[in-house]
């Protein structure tokens, strides 16, 4: 990615365990300069909210990291083995596009296409991570008006 888009490379560290292959893969790139390591451990929450709103495109495994990146509708693509990351790109409509099984023989080369056609043209992807954000916002906003009318004792019918 450093040589065919000069891009540069965070490899962001949502939990410390994530650390050591995250040095290990800096330690494999022909570019160690272009690339930059963002670890839990060096920096709060609200610092690592901001490093993924920032990002170009997002590459991820952690559901977190998808989820805060959204606001700022970052276009991502998920490697999983979670549910709830597979749940949230069914919601995003990009399941069959964006979200691959971390054991699929063809991941690095069907992710090296994927991840070429998205830096190549973001914005219908863009959209489909902002409209999927509004969504769940609205869905935040009618949890705590139930969690509000439950803590008030009112029966809320739905």
């Amino acid at each position: 990615m450093i040589d065919r888009h000069g891009c540069g490379i965070a490899l962001v560290c949502m939990d410390q365990m994530d650390e050591d292959m995250a040095y290990k893969v800096l330690g494999r790139i022909k570019h160690p300069g272009n690339v930059r390591v963002f670890s839990s451990r060096d920096y709060n929450a609200s610092e690592m909210t901001t490093v993924l709103r920032n990002l170009k495109v997002l590459v991820t495994s952690r559901y977190h990291a998808a989820v805060l990146a959204m606001e700022a509708g970052i276009p991502t693509i998920a490697v999983g083995h979670d549910a709830r990351l597979r749940e949230l790109f069914n919601d995003m409509d990009l399941r069959e596009e964006l979200f691959l099984d971390h054991d699929r023989e063809d991941l690095f080369i069907l992710l090296e296409t994927r991840l070429d056609q998205l830096l190549s043209s973001p914005e219908r992807v863009r959209r489909a991570v902002l409209d999927c954000h509004r969504a769940y916002m609205e869905r935040v906003r009618l949890n705590r008006e139930l969690l509000r009318d439950f803590v008030h004792g009112r029966t809320v019918s739905a």
